[in-house]
């Protein structure tokens, strides 16, 4: 195994890498997890999700991934439409669902973690999460 694929996060105008997956969280045995496809072993989940922060909102405005339902099947990343996961919704989702931390690496890193979003940075910006809306933050500083 090796590092995975963040997802991004169009934060203050720039792409950011996020050490968090929000998405993962709306899946559950009410809402099993869609069939997404591994197209790289940097990439387990199928697929690399971007969000952005509009008004103290956490929107997830794009999906590019390899999904059964999505007729990507041949395994190659494609943009998935969101019409795919959200029938209910047109454009950008606000993420409802979501609670908890998203944390956005910043620095170097000192600390290589071999999977998942386990590796340690110089510094962390963490923003707090309920129901979608950034309730919080603060920065973490893991060199002093």
């Amino acid at each position: 195994m090796t590092h995975q694929e963040p997802d991004i996060l169009l934060f203050q105008g720039e792409p950011v890498s996020l050490a968090a997956s929000p998405l993962e969280s709306l899946f559950d045995e009410e809402n099993p997890r869609p069939d997404f496809i591994s197209f790289s072993p940097a990439n387990q989940r199928g697929y690399v999700a971007t969000w952005e922060i509009e008004k103290d909102t956490l929107f997830l405005v794009g999906i590019t991934g390899a999904a059964t339902f999505a007729d990507s099947a041949d395994g190659e990343p494609e943009e998935i439409d969101l019409a795919d996961l959200f029938p209910a919704h047109e454009g950008k989702i606000k993420a409802t669902w979501f609670w908890g931390e998203l944390r956005i690496p910043r620095g170097k890193e000192v600390q290589y973690v071999h999977m998942g979003d386990g590796s340690i940075w110089a510094q962390d910006l963490v923003l707090e999460v309920r129901r979608g809306k950034i309730v919080g933050s603060k920065t973490v500083d893991r060199l002093r």
